[in-house]
Protein backbone atom coordinates (compact mmCIF):
# COMPACT_ATOMS: atom_id res chain seq x y z
CA UNK A 1 0.00 0.00 0.00
CA UNK A 2 1.17 3.06 -0.80
CA UNK A 3 0.96 6.39 1.34
CA UNK A 4 0.38 9.91 0.40
CA UNK A 5 0.71 11.90 3.53
CA UNK A 6 0.23 15.69 4.35
CA UNK A 7 3.51 17.76 6.11
CA UNK A 8 2.50 20.48 7.98
CA UNK A 9 1.08 23.01 5.40
CA UNK A 10 4.21 22.91 3.54
CA UNK A 11 3.45 20.08 0.98
CA UNK A 12 2.66 16.61 0.28
CA UNK A 13 4.99 13.28 0.35
CA UNK A 14 5.22 9.90 -0.13
CA UNK A 15 6.18 6.84 2.05
CA UNK A 16 5.51 3.60 2.06
CA UNK A 17 3.80 2.45 5.28
CA UNK A 18 3.19 -1.33 6.91
CA UNK A 19 -0.28 -2.05 7.50
CA UNK A 20 -0.49 -2.91 11.11
CA UNK A 21 -2.30 -6.61 12.14
CA UNK A 22 -5.31 -5.22 13.35
CA UNK A 23 -8.31 -6.55 12.00
CA UNK A 24 -8.99 -4.14 9.06
CA UNK A 25 -12.99 -3.61 8.40
CA UNK A 26 -13.82 -3.66 4.40
CA UNK A 27 -15.36 -0.11 3.61
CA UNK A 28 -17.89 0.23 0.90
CA UNK A 29 -16.37 2.65 -2.06
CA UNK A 30 -17.86 5.93 -2.05
CA UNK A 31 -17.33 6.47 -5.82
CA UNK A 32 -16.10 4.30 -8.74
CA UNK A 33 -13.80 5.30 -11.62
CA UNK A 34 -13.10 2.85 -14.58
CA UNK A 35 -9.49 3.98 -16.14
CA UNK A 36 -7.59 2.55 -19.31
CA UNK A 37 -3.84 1.81 -18.88
CA UNK A 38 -1.84 4.96 -19.36
CA UNK A 39 -5.02 7.22 -18.36
CA UNK A 40 -5.29 9.89 -15.34
CA UNK A 41 -7.48 11.27 -12.88
CA UNK A 42 -7.18 14.60 -11.24
CA UNK A 43 -8.40 15.65 -7.69
CA UNK A 44 -8.97 18.48 -5.56
CA UNK A 45 -6.02 17.91 -2.77
CA UNK A 46 -7.60 21.01 -0.78
CA UNK A 47 -7.59 19.53 3.21
CA UNK A 48 -6.46 16.45 2.13
CA UNK A 49 -3.80 14.70 4.93
CA UNK A 50 -3.02 11.36 3.39
CA UNK A 51 -3.91 9.04 0.23
CA UNK A 52 -3.56 5.35 0.48
CA UNK A 53 -4.02 2.93 -2.54
CA UNK A 54 -4.42 -0.48 -2.21
CA UNK A 55 -2.41 -2.11 -4.99
CA UNK A 56 0.38 0.19 -6.13
CA UNK A 57 1.00 -1.93 -9.41
CA UNK A 58 -2.52 -1.18 -10.34
CA UNK A 59 -2.51 2.30 -9.99
CA UNK A 60 -0.44 5.18 -8.66
CA UNK A 61 -1.37 8.96 -6.86
CA UNK A 62 1.05 11.61 -7.33
CA UNK A 63 0.43 15.00 -6.09
CA UNK A 64 1.19 18.24 -8.58
CA UNK A 65 3.54 20.71 -8.22
CA UNK A 66 1.82 22.92 -6.17
CA UNK A 67 0.37 20.42 -4.17
CA UNK A 68 -3.13 21.51 -4.91
CA UNK A 69 -4.18 18.55 -7.07
CA UNK A 70 -3.62 14.47 -7.01
CA UNK A 71 -2.87 12.73 -10.13
CA UNK A 72 -4.26 9.44 -9.82
CA UNK A 73 -2.80 7.05 -12.98
CA UNK A 74 -3.64 3.42 -14.39
CA UNK A 75 -0.62 1.35 -14.64
CA UNK A 76 -1.85 -2.40 -15.16
CA UNK A 77 -5.40 -4.03 -15.55
CA UNK A 78 -7.30 -4.52 -12.24
CA UNK A 79 -9.31 -3.21 -9.29
CA UNK A 80 -8.16 -1.32 -6.35
CA UNK A 81 -9.06 1.19 -3.54
CA UNK A 82 -7.86 4.31 -3.26
CA UNK A 83 -8.57 5.58 0.69
CA UNK A 84 -8.32 9.69 0.89
CA UNK A 85 -7.78 11.26 4.35
CA UNK A 86 -8.35 14.90 5.29
CA UNK A 87 -9.91 16.91 8.33
CA UNK A 88 -13.21 15.85 7.31
CA UNK A 89 -13.24 12.63 7.12
CA UNK A 90 -12.15 9.45 5.00
CA UNK A 91 -14.04 8.71 1.38
CA UNK A 92 -12.94 5.09 -0.56
CA UNK A 93 -12.80 5.40 -4.25
CA UNK A 94 -12.79 2.23 -6.01
CA UNK A 95 -10.66 1.96 -9.55
CA UNK A 96 -10.74 -0.08 -12.11
CA UNK A 97 -8.00 -0.37 -14.71
CA UNK A 98 -8.53 -1.52 -18.03
CA UNK A 99 -6.66 -2.17 -21.29
CA UNK A 100 -8.50 0.40 -23.78
CA UNK A 101 -11.16 2.81 -22.46
CA UNK A 102 -14.70 1.20 -22.03
CA UNK A 103 -16.26 3.85 -23.96
CA UNK A 104 -14.05 3.91 -26.72
CA UNK A 105 -14.33 0.26 -27.30
CA UNK A 106 -17.59 0.76 -27.26
CA UNK A 107 -18.10 2.78 -29.66
CA UNK A 108 -15.89 0.54 -31.90
CA UNK A 109 -17.83 -1.83 -31.26
CA UNK A 110 -20.67 -0.26 -32.53
CA UNK A 111 -19.13 1.49 -35.61
CA UNK A 112 -17.75 -2.45 -36.54
CA UNK A 113 -21.03 -4.37 -35.55
CA UNK A 114 -23.22 -1.13 -38.04
CA UNK A 115 -26.52 -0.21 -37.28
CA UNK A 116 -28.91 -3.33 -38.40
CA UNK A 117 -26.94 -5.87 -36.32
CA UNK A 118 -29.62 -5.87 -33.78
CA UNK A 119 -26.71 -5.82 -31.27
CA UNK A 120 -26.99 -3.55 -28.06
CA UNK A 121 -23.88 -2.29 -26.69
CA UNK A 122 -23.63 -0.73 -23.51
CA UNK A 123 -20.43 -0.26 -20.89
CA UNK A 124 -20.86 -2.07 -17.89
CA UNK A 125 -18.09 -1.69 -14.52
CA UNK A 126 -15.28 -1.26 -17.27
CA UNK A 127 -16.60 -3.60 -19.50
CA UNK A 128 -18.63 -3.62 -22.95
CA UNK A 129 -21.30 -5.64 -22.89
CA UNK A 130 -22.81 -7.05 -25.96
CA UNK A 131 -26.54 -8.09 -25.91
CA UNK A 132 -29.86 -9.17 -28.02
CA UNK A 133 -30.38 -11.28 -30.94
CA UNK A 134 -28.46 -11.97 -34.09
CA UNK A 135 -29.77 -12.95 -37.19
CA UNK A 136 -26.83 -13.65 -39.74
CA UNK A 137 -23.85 -14.97 -39.57
CA UNK A 138 -21.97 -12.08 -40.34
CA UNK A 139 -22.38 -10.50 -37.55
CA UNK A 140 -21.78 -13.63 -35.67
CA UNK A 141 -18.01 -14.44 -36.94
CA UNK A 142 -17.57 -10.48 -36.22
CA UNK A 143 -18.37 -10.63 -32.50
CA UNK A 144 -17.35 -13.67 -32.13
CA UNK A 145 -13.83 -11.92 -33.30
CA UNK A 146 -14.03 -9.01 -31.24
CA UNK A 147 -14.20 -11.50 -27.80
CA UNK A 148 -11.40 -12.97 -29.00
CA UNK A 149 -9.29 -9.53 -29.80
CA UNK A 150 -10.49 -8.23 -26.35
CA UNK A 151 -11.74 -11.07 -23.96
CA UNK A 152 -11.39 -8.96 -20.44
CA UNK A 153 -13.18 -6.58 -21.49
CA UNK A 154 -16.02 -7.94 -24.15
CA UNK A 155 -18.90 -9.79 -23.02
CA UNK A 156 -21.10 -11.62 -25.47
CA UNK A 157 -24.60 -12.32 -24.30
CA UNK A 158 -26.05 -12.36 -27.68
CA UNK A 159 -27.68 -15.28 -29.02
CA UNK A 160 -27.60 -16.58 -32.75
CA UNK A 161 -30.54 -17.23 -34.80
CA UNK A 162 -30.68 -17.98 -38.55
CA UNK A 163 -33.19 -15.43 -40.32
CA UNK A 164 -32.84 -12.93 -42.81
CA UNK A 165 -31.36 -9.76 -42.88
CA UNK A 166 -30.85 -7.13 -45.03
CA UNK A 167 -28.13 -7.02 -46.61
CA UNK A 168 -27.21 -10.91 -46.86
CA UNK A 169 -25.67 -11.23 -50.42
CA UNK A 170 -27.70 -13.08 -52.57
CA UNK A 171 -26.96 -14.62 -55.67
CA UNK A 172 -29.45 -14.84 -58.98
CA UNK A 173 -28.13 -17.45 -61.54
CA UNK A 174 -29.18 -17.19 -64.91
CA UNK A 175 -28.94 -20.36 -67.05
CA UNK A 176 -29.47 -20.55 -70.58
CA UNK A 177 -29.30 -24.23 -72.37
CA UNK A 178 -29.77 -23.54 -76.24
CA UNK A 179 -29.92 -27.22 -78.40
CA UNK A 180 -30.45 -27.41 -82.31
CA UNK A 181 -30.98 -30.67 -83.78
CA UNK A 182 -31.29 -30.63 -87.57
CA UNK A 183 -32.13 -33.08 -90.30
CA UNK A 184 -31.33 -33.04 -93.92
CA UNK A 185 -32.45 -35.83 -96.27
CA UNK A 186 -32.78 -36.26 -100.54
CA UNK A 187 -33.24 -38.61 -102.83
CA UNK A 188 -31.30 -37.61 -106.10
CA UNK A 189 -30.68 -39.15 -109.52
CA UNK A 190 -31.85 -41.90 -111.76
CA UNK A 191 -33.09 -44.62 -110.10
CA UNK A 192 -32.86 -48.35 -112.56
CA UNK A 193 -34.93 -51.30 -112.46
CA UNK A 194 -33.70 -54.60 -111.34
CA UNK A 195 -34.34 -56.29 -114.48
CA UNK A 196 -32.99 -53.95 -118.33
CA UNK A 197 -33.56 -56.24 -121.30
CA UNK A 198 -35.42 -58.75 -123.49
CA UNK A 199 -36.28 -62.53 -123.72
CA UNK A 200 -36.58 -63.91 -127.28
CA UNK A 201 -38.07 -67.07 -128.00
CA UNK A 202 -39.05 -69.20 -131.95
CA UNK A 203 -39.23 -72.46 -132.88
CA UNK A 204 -41.69 -75.18 -134.36
CA UNK A 205 -44.80 -77.42 -133.14
CA UNK A 206 -48.14 -76.89 -131.80
CA UNK A 207 -49.34 -73.50 -129.98
CA UNK A 208 -52.65 -74.21 -127.53
CA UNK A 209 -55.48 -71.84 -126.94
CA UNK A 210 -56.29 -71.86 -130.66
CA UNK A 211 -59.53 -71.28 -131.69
CA UNK A 212 -60.81 -72.05 -134.83
CA UNK A 213 -62.20 -69.64 -137.74
CA UNK A 214 -65.71 -70.79 -139.25
CA UNK A 215 -63.91 -71.85 -142.54
CA UNK A 216 -62.41 -75.32 -142.36
CA UNK A 217 -61.40 -74.72 -138.86
CA UNK A 218 -57.92 -74.35 -140.03
CA UNK A 219 -58.05 -69.93 -139.64
CA UNK A 220 -57.61 -68.18 -136.42
CA UNK A 221 -60.67 -67.02 -134.69
CA UNK A 222 -61.84 -64.65 -132.67
CA UNK A 223 -61.58 -66.59 -129.30
CA UNK A 224 -64.02 -65.87 -127.17
CA UNK A 225 -66.14 -62.68 -127.01
CA UNK A 226 -67.02 -60.44 -124.00
CA UNK A 227 -70.61 -60.64 -124.59
CA UNK A 228 -70.97 -64.61 -124.88
CA UNK A 229 -71.79 -67.15 -122.19
CA UNK A 230 -71.17 -70.08 -122.36
CA UNK A 231 -69.70 -70.04 -125.98
CA UNK A 232 -69.88 -73.23 -127.51
CA UNK A 233 -66.09 -73.15 -129.42
CA UNK A 234 -63.55 -74.83 -127.84
CA UNK A 235 -59.77 -73.96 -128.02
CA UNK A 236 -57.30 -76.14 -130.54
CA UNK A 237 -53.95 -76.88 -131.46
CA UNK A 238 -52.11 -75.06 -134.18
CA UNK A 239 -50.10 -76.83 -136.63
CA UNK A 240 -46.34 -75.10 -136.94
CA UNK A 241 -43.66 -75.34 -139.29
CA UNK A 242 -42.53 -79.31 -139.75
CA UNK A 243 -46.03 -80.17 -141.03
CA UNK A 244 -48.32 -78.34 -142.22
CA UNK A 245 -48.49 -75.33 -139.71
CA UNK A 246 -46.16 -72.05 -139.73
CA UNK A 247 -43.48 -70.75 -137.19
CA UNK A 248 -43.67 -68.67 -134.69
CA UNK A 249 -41.32 -65.96 -132.35
CA UNK A 250 -41.44 -63.97 -129.29
CA UNK A 251 -39.69 -60.61 -127.29
CA UNK A 252 -40.27 -59.69 -123.94
CA UNK A 253 -38.88 -56.70 -122.76
CA UNK A 254 -38.45 -54.58 -119.74
CA UNK A 255 -37.14 -50.89 -119.11
CA UNK A 256 -38.01 -49.91 -115.54
CA UNK A 257 -36.53 -46.27 -114.45
CA UNK A 258 -37.89 -43.20 -112.04
CA UNK A 259 -36.22 -40.01 -112.17
CA UNK A 260 -36.15 -38.46 -108.40
CA UNK A 261 -35.30 -34.80 -107.28
CA UNK A 262 -36.58 -34.27 -103.97
CA UNK A 263 -35.00 -32.92 -100.74
CA UNK A 264 -36.06 -32.80 -96.86
CA UNK A 265 -34.79 -30.07 -94.80
CA UNK A 266 -35.75 -30.55 -90.75
CA UNK A 267 -35.13 -27.95 -87.67
CA UNK A 268 -35.66 -28.64 -84.22
CA UNK A 269 -34.76 -25.65 -81.63
CA UNK A 270 -34.93 -26.45 -78.17
CA UNK A 271 -34.37 -23.48 -75.75
CA UNK A 272 -34.06 -23.90 -71.89
CA UNK A 273 -33.87 -20.43 -69.68
CA UNK A 274 -34.12 -20.74 -66.06
CA UNK A 275 -33.37 -18.30 -63.07
CA UNK A 276 -32.27 -19.53 -59.78
CA UNK A 277 -32.10 -17.28 -56.82
CA UNK A 278 -30.30 -18.42 -53.67
CA UNK A 279 -28.04 -17.24 -50.61
CA UNK A 280 -24.29 -17.44 -50.90
CA UNK A 281 -22.79 -20.57 -49.85
CA UNK A 282 -26.62 -22.01 -49.77
CA UNK A 283 -27.39 -25.40 -52.63
CA UNK A 284 -30.02 -24.43 -54.63
CA UNK A 285 -31.85 -27.21 -56.96
CA UNK A 286 -34.10 -26.56 -59.65
CA UNK A 287 -36.66 -28.75 -61.77
CA UNK A 288 -38.19 -28.10 -64.84
CA UNK A 289 -40.18 -30.89 -66.93
CA UNK A 290 -42.14 -33.98 -65.87
CA UNK A 291 -42.55 -37.25 -65.02
CA UNK A 292 -42.68 -40.70 -67.15
CA UNK A 293 -45.06 -43.60 -65.49
CA UNK A 294 -43.33 -47.02 -66.79
CA UNK A 295 -45.66 -49.49 -65.39
CA UNK A 296 -43.83 -53.10 -64.26
CA UNK A 297 -45.78 -56.26 -64.23
CA UNK A 298 -44.74 -59.13 -62.64
CA UNK A 299 -45.80 -62.57 -62.31
CA UNK A 300 -47.44 -62.25 -59.14
CA UNK A 301 -47.60 -58.14 -58.36
CA UNK A 302 -47.63 -55.05 -60.67
CA UNK A 303 -45.72 -52.05 -59.74
CA UNK A 304 -44.96 -48.47 -61.57
CA UNK A 305 -41.94 -47.06 -61.83
CA UNK A 306 -41.29 -43.09 -61.69
CA UNK A 307 -39.03 -41.65 -64.05
CA UNK A 308 -38.13 -37.59 -64.12
CA UNK A 309 -37.16 -36.10 -67.34
CA UNK A 310 -36.63 -32.04 -68.18
CA UNK A 311 -34.10 -29.69 -66.41
CA UNK A 312 -32.94 -30.53 -63.28
CA UNK A 313 -30.43 -28.29 -61.46
CA UNK A 314 -28.59 -28.08 -58.11
CA UNK A 315 -26.34 -24.78 -57.58
CA UNK A 316 -24.22 -23.82 -55.38
CA UNK A 317 -22.34 -20.28 -55.17
CA UNK A 318 -19.80 -19.32 -53.10
CA UNK A 319 -18.29 -15.25 -53.26
CA UNK A 320 -15.35 -13.57 -51.57
CA UNK A 321 -14.58 -10.34 -50.57
CA UNK A 322 -14.31 -8.67 -54.39
CA UNK A 323 -17.56 -10.62 -55.86
CA UNK A 324 -15.95 -13.28 -57.20
CA UNK A 325 -18.22 -16.47 -57.75
CA UNK A 326 -17.38 -20.06 -57.41
CA UNK A 327 -20.29 -21.82 -58.79
CA UNK A 328 -20.92 -25.78 -58.32
CA UNK A 329 -23.50 -26.80 -60.53
CA UNK A 330 -24.96 -30.34 -61.08
CA UNK A 331 -27.06 -30.55 -64.20
CA UNK A 332 -29.22 -33.35 -66.16
CA UNK A 333 -31.23 -32.43 -69.02
CA UNK A 334 -33.31 -35.05 -70.59
CA UNK A 335 -36.09 -35.29 -72.90
CA UNK A 336 -37.96 -37.46 -74.91
CA UNK A 337 -37.29 -39.44 -78.25
CA UNK A 338 -40.44 -41.31 -79.53
CA UNK A 339 -38.16 -42.02 -82.12
CA UNK A 340 -36.57 -44.65 -80.34
CA UNK A 341 -39.06 -45.63 -78.20
CA UNK A 342 -40.69 -49.09 -77.34
CA UNK A 343 -44.00 -49.43 -78.18
CA UNK A 344 -46.28 -46.05 -76.23
CA UNK A 345 -43.08 -45.76 -74.02
CA UNK A 346 -40.87 -42.85 -75.19
CA UNK A 347 -37.40 -43.40 -74.85
CA UNK A 348 -34.94 -40.36 -72.69
CA UNK A 349 -32.07 -38.38 -74.56
CA UNK A 350 -30.04 -37.46 -71.82
CA UNK A 351 -27.22 -34.94 -71.31
CA UNK A 352 -25.41 -34.63 -68.09
CA UNK A 353 -22.62 -32.12 -66.27
CA UNK A 354 -20.84 -31.94 -63.48
CA UNK A 355 -18.58 -28.79 -62.74
CA UNK A 356 -17.11 -26.20 -60.75
CA UNK A 357 -16.91 -22.79 -62.55
CA UNK A 358 -14.91 -19.60 -60.92
CA UNK A 359 -15.85 -16.27 -62.69
CA UNK A 360 -16.35 -12.65 -61.81
CA UNK A 361 -19.87 -11.22 -61.15
CA UNK A 362 -22.33 -10.52 -64.06
CA UNK A 363 -19.55 -12.81 -66.11
CA UNK A 364 -21.20 -15.42 -68.58
CA UNK A 365 -19.44 -18.38 -68.95
CA UNK A 366 -19.81 -21.42 -71.50
CA UNK A 367 -20.18 -24.24 -69.23
CA UNK A 368 -20.44 -27.20 -71.41
CA UNK A 369 -20.85 -27.36 -75.51
CA UNK A 370 -21.35 -30.25 -77.88
CA UNK A 371 -21.74 -31.64 -81.47
CA UNK A 372 -22.97 -34.66 -83.20
CA UNK A 373 -23.33 -35.42 -86.34
CA UNK A 374 -24.26 -38.37 -88.50
CA UNK A 375 -24.22 -38.61 -91.75
CA UNK A 376 -25.84 -41.65 -94.10
CA UNK A 377 -25.93 -41.73 -97.69
CA UNK A 378 -26.88 -44.96 -100.31
CA UNK A 379 -25.12 -45.10 -104.39
CA UNK A 380 -27.04 -47.19 -106.33
CA UNK A 381 -26.18 -47.71 -110.10
CA UNK A 382 -24.52 -48.93 -113.22
CA UNK A 383 -21.03 -50.06 -112.67
CA UNK A 384 -19.11 -47.84 -114.59
CA UNK A 385 -21.03 -45.69 -116.04
CA UNK A 386 -22.47 -44.09 -112.61
CA UNK A 387 -18.56 -42.89 -112.19
CA UNK A 388 -19.18 -40.95 -115.09
CA UNK A 389 -18.79 -36.87 -113.46
CA UNK A 390 -21.70 -35.12 -114.12
CA UNK A 391 -22.80 -37.49 -116.42
CA UNK A 392 -23.03 -40.68 -114.44
CA UNK A 393 -26.09 -38.91 -112.25
CA UNK A 394 -28.06 -40.53 -115.75
CA UNK A 395 -26.80 -43.87 -114.61
CA UNK A 396 -27.11 -43.85 -110.81
CA UNK A 397 -29.21 -42.65 -107.13
CA UNK A 398 -28.31 -41.93 -104.06
CA UNK A 399 -29.71 -41.78 -100.90
CA UNK A 400 -29.09 -39.62 -98.15
CA UNK A 401 -29.81 -38.95 -94.65
CA UNK A 402 -27.91 -36.57 -92.50
CA UNK A 403 -28.31 -35.67 -88.44
CA UNK A 404 -26.86 -33.06 -86.65
CA UNK A 405 -27.26 -32.09 -83.07
CA UNK A 406 -25.54 -29.06 -81.38
CA UNK A 407 -26.04 -27.36 -77.33
CA UNK A 408 -24.32 -24.88 -75.33
CA UNK A 409 -24.68 -24.45 -71.81
CA UNK A 410 -24.28 -21.00 -70.24
CA UNK A 411 -24.39 -19.53 -66.77
CA UNK A 412 -24.25 -16.06 -65.17
CA UNK A 413 -24.30 -15.28 -61.69
CA UNK A 414 -24.82 -12.02 -60.14
CA UNK A 415 -24.82 -10.79 -56.48
CA UNK A 416 -27.52 -8.19 -55.43
CA UNK A 417 -29.11 -7.48 -51.98
CA UNK A 418 -32.32 -7.81 -51.01
CA UNK A 419 -34.73 -4.94 -51.59
CA UNK A 420 -31.79 -3.63 -53.65
CA UNK A 421 -32.49 -2.04 -57.80
CA UNK A 422 -31.13 -4.95 -58.94
CA UNK A 423 -33.45 -7.39 -56.70
CA UNK A 424 -36.18 -5.62 -58.35
CA UNK A 425 -35.12 -5.21 -61.79
CA UNK A 426 -35.36 -9.50 -61.64
CA UNK A 427 -38.59 -9.45 -60.22
CA UNK A 428 -40.11 -6.54 -63.25
CA UNK A 429 -38.42 -8.67 -65.75
CA UNK A 430 -40.02 -12.10 -64.54
CA UNK A 431 -43.15 -10.35 -64.39
CA UNK A 432 -43.16 -8.62 -67.83
CA UNK A 433 -42.12 -12.02 -69.53
CA UNK A 434 -45.40 -13.48 -67.75
CA UNK A 435 -47.17 -10.71 -69.22
CA UNK A 436 -45.97 -11.21 -72.58
CA UNK A 437 -47.18 -14.61 -72.50
CA UNK A 438 -50.74 -14.28 -71.71
CA UNK A 439 -51.25 -13.60 -67.71
CA UNK A 440 -53.11 -11.03 -66.87
CA UNK A 441 -52.18 -8.66 -64.25
CA UNK A 442 -54.76 -10.17 -61.58
CA UNK A 443 -52.84 -13.34 -61.51
CA UNK A 444 -49.80 -11.47 -60.44
CA UNK A 445 -48.99 -10.94 -56.71
CA UNK A 446 -48.67 -6.46 -56.16
CA UNK A 447 -44.97 -5.54 -56.65
CA UNK A 448 -44.47 -3.71 -53.56
CA UNK A 449 -42.04 -0.75 -53.05
CA UNK A 450 -41.76 -1.52 -49.42
CA UNK A 451 -37.85 -1.10 -48.25
CA UNK A 452 -36.53 -2.70 -45.35
CA UNK A 453 -36.86 -0.59 -42.16
CA UNK A 454 -34.22 1.74 -40.79
CA UNK A 455 -32.95 0.60 -37.75
CA UNK A 456 -34.48 2.75 -34.89
CA UNK A 457 -31.75 5.01 -33.57
CA UNK A 458 -30.08 3.57 -29.82
CA UNK A 459 -29.80 6.18 -27.20
CA UNK A 460 -26.70 7.42 -26.63
CA UNK A 461 -24.69 5.17 -23.69
CA UNK A 462 -24.39 6.66 -20.66
CA UNK A 463 -20.80 7.39 -19.88
CA UNK A 464 -18.82 6.92 -16.63
CA UNK A 465 -18.73 10.29 -14.24
CA UNK A 466 -14.94 11.74 -14.55
CA UNK A 467 -14.24 13.58 -11.61
CA UNK A 468 -13.80 17.40 -12.10
CA UNK A 469 -10.49 18.77 -10.77
CA UNK A 470 -11.65 21.57 -8.76
CA UNK A 471 -14.70 19.37 -7.19
CA UNK A 472 -13.49 18.42 -4.00
CA UNK A 473 -14.08 14.47 -3.37
CA UNK A 474 -15.11 14.47 0.28
CA UNK A 475 -17.60 17.09 -0.41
Amino acid sequence: MNTLNRLGAVGLTFAATALASSVAVAQAPDKEFTISVGETLTFNARGVDRVTIGLSQIADARPTSDNRQIILTGKQPGVTTVNIFSDRGQRTLLIRVVDVNPDSLAEEVRETLGERSGVDVRVVKGRVLLEGEVASEIYKRKIEKLVEIYPQQVLNFTTFREAFVEGARMVAIDLYFLQLATTNQDNIGVGWGQFLGANYSFGTGQVPLFYPGSTGGESFGSGVLPGEVNPGRLPDAIGLTGGDGASYWSLIGNINLTLDLMEQHGLIKEVKKGLIVTETGTEAEYHSGGTLLIRIVGQDVGAVVEKEYGLRVKVKPILDFENRVKVAIDADISELDYANGVGDLPALRNTSLNSVVNMMEGQSVLISAQQNVLDTSNEQGFWMLSRIPILGWLFKSRSYVGTGIDNAFFLTPRVYEPGGKLHRTLVEAAFEDLLNAGAEAEDLPELSNVQAPAAAPKPAPKAETKPDPNADLLD
